[in-house]
């Protein structure tokens, strides 16, 4: 249940004279990006991301205004120097034996993305063709005029797509398939459920954040966390789908149902 994301350059290197003659299409696009990176942010998913990339998008408008204690993108270009340290703070080796050759629609052809902004994003697209996860492509129309809904690559030995993500409603629909989600069973229900009972004080929201953050990497029918505020074991079962409902037990039932080390994350 992983998955990759691939953000357009464009989201995040702009035509400093477009900015200007146009500030209200580029603060619909900063609210795009921030609710696209909330939506993202799930351990699961890995934003591709290097750290020349990086250095490169924070030497550059809009990003590089951070500098200016006057700007009006202060706020914003701080939030995304903050993520690019995240993004590109696990490097993964990129093979430049099959180099992505040819992309349609060109997303390379715009004249404020520098060479290497270029370089770096068929490097990590030539990463991608070798991943067995799903990745989608996010951007926005404001940054991207274009008509298909794919990005067709061409390398020395071989032709991929990728799906083109335009949207924060388009991003929620491609990745909640790689989400697990938390719906409550009445059978464990906290005032008049008929069998282990969740203890009252425990909301469905926080049950949600727990599940957030156990990445299931295979697909487990059921596993257990440990809810460190709350002191208690959770288990949370695969009823349908994505779907996962959860009740208490404790260390003796823990014992009896032979899971490893492994699935008793704590959180």
């Amino acid at each position: 249940m992983k998955a990759n994301a691939l953000l357009d350059p464009g989201l995040l290197c702009w035509d400093s004279m477009d900015y200007v003659l146009n500030k209200s299409k580029y603060w619909v696009l900063i609210e795009q990006i921030i609710k696209i990176t909330e939506i993202l942010d799930r351990p699961n998913i890995c934003m591709l991301f290097t750290s020349k990339l990086a250095n490169e998008l924070i030497e550059i408008f809009p990003i590089g205004e951070i500098a200016h204690e006057n700007s009006d993108l202060r706020d914003f270009c701080s939030l995304m120097y903050s993520l690019f340290s995240k993004w590109s703070s696990s490097e993964y080796e990129i093979s430049e034996v099959d180099d992505v050759i040819s992309i349609t629609p060109d997303i390379c052809n715009r004249s404020h993305l520098s060479q290497i902004i270029k370089a770096e994003l068929k490097k990590i697209m030539s990463y991608v063709n070798k991943q067995p996860y799903d990745t989608g492509f996010i951007t926005h129309c404001n940054v991207l005029d274009f008509n298909q809904t794919g990005l067709c690559c061409i390398t020395r030995n071989s032709r991929f797509t990728l799906q083109i993500i335009d949207n924060q409603d388009k991003c929620i629909e491609f990745y909640k398939k790689y989400s697990l989600f938390y719906e409550e069973n009445r059978k464990h229900n906290s005032l008049n459920g008929y069998g282990s009972r969740l203890p009252i004080y425990i909301g469905k929201q926080e049950l949600q954040d727990l599940l957030d953050y156990f990445v299931c990497c295979d697909e487990s029918a059921s596993f257990v966390i440990f809810s460190i505020k709350y002191k208690i074991l959770i288990v949370f079962k695969r009823h349908s789908g994505n779907l996962y409902h959860a009740y208490p037990i404790d260390e003796g039932e823990l014992s009896r149902m032979r899971l490893s080390k492994k699935d008793v994350p704590r959180k």
